[in-house]
């Protein structure tokens, strides 16, 4: 399969690795980032990547969630999915419904500069751009500019590197106009996935240049 993965995509390609565990993408449970994901692999390396991914299924955070959530060890079950690695200018999480105020007919987003493992992890100290989009007309209101100091980027050989961010050189924090059109279009895109999968989206993509990547989507947590 290797062979299959090297003639598809290139020698010199680079792969994210990622869970998809049946408690973590299910509309009962939050197991978001309990799981384990190797980013920037190289095709040699993902046998040891899709490894570890998969053992994170039994990991000590793993089972103390299901424990803490009453949740079956039994009923969980792990999938691998091998992606792709993209180096994007901006990576975002959308809910579909708000969860500060709740409101269904509000698409709430957080964006940050680079990969989303500045999102994902806690190792930063920071916040990322916030924004709140209307379905029903094409009003925004930007809650806060991003602070994180750094970046996570691919680093050139595999992993991560976490390069100074310049904010006065990010479009969305001097540019208005940026962060309006670019919110309006990903309020388009969570409104469409809502009513594709019928129900509330918690989605995770990309931004490269003027194209949008979604790289997976799981049903949203609605009290």
């Amino acid at each position: 399969w290797l062979k299959t993965i090297e003639q598809s995509f290139g020698s010199n390609a680079r792969f994210a690795i990622r869970s998809s565990s049946s408690l973590e993408d299910s509309p009962g449970s939050v197991a978001a980032g309990v799981y384990e994901s190797r980013i920037n692999m190289p095709p040699e390396r993902l046998p040891d990547a899709i490894r570890h991914v998969w053992a994170s299924l039994w990991s000590e955070r793993a089972i103390w969630n299901r424990e803490r959530n009453r949740l079956s060890h039994n009923a969980a079950h792990m999938a691998v999915i091998v992606q792709s690695l993209l180096d994007p200018d901006y990576s975002f999480i959308l809910h579909t419904v708000n969860p500060l105020s709740n409101r269904h007919t509000e698409v709430y987003m957080e964006i940050v500069v680079g990969l989303g493992e500045t999102l994902a992890g806690s190792a930063q100290r920071g916040s990322p751009y916030r924004l709140i989009g209307s379905k029903k007309t094409e009003e925004v209101q930007v809650r806060r500019l991003a602070s994180f100091s750094q970046a996570a980027r691919p680093h050139p050989k595999h992993g991560l590197s976490y390069p100074i961010v310049d904010y006065s050189k990010i479009p969305l924090t001097y540019d208005p106009t940026a962060a309006t059109e670019l919110a309006r279009r990903l309020t388009h895109i969570g409104t469409e996935i809502e009513q594709a999968l019928q129900g509330p989206q918690d989605i995770e993509g990309m931004v490269c240049q003027d194209r949008i990547y979604i790289v997976q989507s799981r049903p949203q947590i609605v009290p």
